[in-house]
C-alpha cells in the first residue's frame, strides 16, 4: 500500500514536471514571437533614426562653423541680441533616442533662427557707431567716394578716393559672405522645419508606442501568464482564508468565455471550468472564484468578501 502511494506520488510529480515544462517552453515561444514582432518593427525606426542623427551631426557641423564668425561681427558692431543658444539634449537613455533626437531638431532649428536674425542684424540693422549694417556702411562710403568725384582730382583726394573705394571692396565683400551665410542656414532651417523635425516627431511617436506595447505586453506576461498562478488547489493558493469552508450546494462551475479559455488552453491544453465556490471562515461568509482544469489544478484565484 505505502508503495503504491510512493509510485503515485512519482508519477503524479512526473507529470506536473511535463506539465510546466510545456507551459515553460510555450512561454518561451511567446516571448520570443513577441520580442522578435516587436524588433521588425523597431528596425524601421532605428534605420530613421541613424538617418536623422548623421543629418544632424552635418547640420550641427554648419553651425558651429559659422557661429563664431556672426558671434565675432556682432561683437564688432557692439550689437547685443544675445548669445546663440548652446546645443541642449534632454538627457535619457538609449531606449529614448528617440526623443533625444527629437530634442536636438528642436535645439538646432533655435540656434539657426538665432544665427539668422544675427545676420540680418549685420546686414541691415541699426548700428550705435552709425550707419544700418553693412548694408548701411556700403551706402555712406558710397555717398563719400560720389561726393570726393565732385572734388579736383588733387593728389589728397585721389589717396581719400582710393581708401574710400579699398573700404568699399571690404564691406561688399563682408555682405556677399554673409548673404551666403544666411542663405545657407535658411536652407538648413528650412530643411529642419519642414522634413526632419515632423520626421523626427513621427519617429518618437513611433519609438514611444512600441515602447508602451512591449511595456504592456511584459506587464500582460507577469500578469497572466505567470506558471507559478497554477496551483494544485484553490488551498495551495495562498489566497483561502483560514478556517474556510464550502457551503452544501455552493459551488456552481459555467463554462468560461472564449477568449479565457483560449488563454487557459494556451497554458495547460485541456478542459477548464470557471468555479464560483460560496463559504465561510466561521465569521463572515466568503465566496471564491476561480478556473479549474481537469486535473483538478486552478488558476488566478479571487477572493470575494
Amino acid at each position: 500500500f505505502a508503495m503504491y502511494k510512493v509510485t503515485d506520488v512519482i508519477t503524479y510529480l512526473e507529470n506536473q514536471i511535463k506539465q510546466n515544462e510545456i507551459l515553460v517552453n510555450n512561454l518561451k515561444l511567446k516571448i520570443t514571437q513577441e520580442v522578435n514582432k516587436i524588433n521588425l518593427s523597431l528596425e524601421s525606426v532605428r534605420n530613421e533614426l541613424y538617418e536623422i542623427s548623421s543629418s544632424l551631426d552635418q547640420t550641427q557641423i554648419s553651425i558651429d562653423k559659422d557661429k563664431d564668425k556672426i558671434e565675432n561681427l556682432l561683437n564688432q558692431f557692439e550689437i547685443k541680441i544675445g548669445p546663440i543658444p548652446e546645443q541642449s539634449i534632454t538627457p535619457g537613455y538609449e531606449a529614448d533616442r528617440a526623443d533625444v533626437e527629437a530634442a536636438r531638431v528642436d535645439s538646432m532649428i533655435g540656434q539657426l533662427q538665432t544665427m539668422i536674425g544675427g545676420a540680418n542684424v549685420i546686414l541691415s540693422g541699426a548700428i550705435p557707431n552709425g550707419g544700418g549694417g553693412l548694408k548701411g556702411q556700403l551706402d555712406k562710403i558710397a555717398d563719400e567716394i560720389n561726393e570726393l568725384n565732385k572734388l579736383p582730382k588733387t593728389p589728397a583726394i585721389e589717396s581719400k578716393l582710393s581708401e574710400k573705394r579699398s573700404q568699399f571692396g571690404d564691406v561688399n565683400s563682408q555682405i556677399q559672405n554673409m548673404e551666403g551665410l544666411k542663405k545657407d542656414k535658411t536652407d538648413i532651417l528650412n530643411n529642419l522645419v519642414e522634413n526632419i523635425a515632423p520626421k523626427a516627431q513621427d519617429v518618437k511617436n513611433t519609438a514611444k508606442a512600441q515602447k508602451i506595447n512591449f511595456e504592456n505586453f511584459v506587464k500582460n506576461l507577469s500578469c497572466k501568464d505567470n506558471i507559478k498562478q497554477i496551483y494544485k488547489s484553490i488551498y495551495d493558493s495562498g489566497k483561502v482564508p483560514e478556517g474556510w469552508k464550502p457551503l452544501t450546494n455552493g459551488t456552481k462551475k459555467v463554462k468560461p468565455h472564449e477568449k479565457e479559455l483560449k488563454f487557459l488552453r494556451s497554458n495547460l491544453p485541456g478542459n477548464w471550468d470557471k468555479v464560483y465556490s460560496k463559504g465561510s471562515d466561521g465569521m463572515k461568509d466568503v465566496e471564491i472564484h476561480y478556473f479549474q482544469h481537469q486535473s483538478g489544478q486552478v488558476f488566478n484565484v479571487k477572493i470575494k468578501r
